[in-house]
């Protein structure tokens, strides 16, 4: 669901994004993409994001809201908030949903060593 493996004729294997998450230069950035991988995740960032998060009891009411079955929303929201924290969405304190800073970079074809004249 975060999208870090990929299958491909029954065989795992790092996706781009898994391979940005190992590059220590790309993991903040990678980690926050792959968060907002999840549907239910990214349904409840585009809810609160740059906001407050509400009390665990009116988050789970969202996550049945968002089609979790009611006896595992409270599982949920522990997993959500456990991600959160790992894609670096809680930098700004637990209560509040804000997308990680980072330099975004295209995936180049150039080579290292050469740079683009624009």
């Amino acid at each position: 669901m975060f999208g870090i493996i990929e299958t491909v004729s029954g065989k795992h294997k790092l996706s781009q994004l898994g391979r940005m998450v190992v590059d220590p230069q790309r993991e903040r950035e990678a980690r926050a993409k792959s968060f907002l991988m999840v549907p239910l995740y990214a349904a409840i960032f585009e809810k609160y994001k740059g906001g407050v998060l509400p009390p665990a009891a009116a988050l789970e009411r969202d996550i049945i809201g968002l089609g979790v079955a009611e006896k595992q929303t409270g599982r949920a929201r522990q997993v959500f908030e456990r991600s959160a924290e790992q894609g670096g969405f809680f930098e700004h304190g637990r209560n509040r949903l804000v997308m990680p800073g980072f330099a975004s970079r295209e995936e180049s074809s150039l080579p290292a060593n050469r740079c683009r004249i624009i």
